[in-house]
């Protein structure tokens, strides 16, 4: 069976939960959300939904 290629677009909806390096003046400053920067170390779990996709037929192709 042949198989062709096409775009498509989607809203996707993500939960998870990951562990952060976050940069701060103090342990104080951190601990008051006066974060001035983070930093994504490790993924630790992550679960997503996709919903309302709309293929954009205008890009469909043949593979060949």
């Amino acid at each position: 069976m042949p198989w062709f290629e096409m775009e498509e677009s989607y809203t996707e909806y993500v939960k998870g939960r990951r562990l952060v390096a976050v940069f701060a003046e103090s342990l104080e400053d951190a601990e008051n959300g006066l974060i001035e920067d983070s930093d994504v170390v490790e993924e630790i779990w992550q679960d997503g939904q996709t919903y309302d996709t709309y293929l954009h037929y205008e890009t469909l192709q043949e593979e060949e």
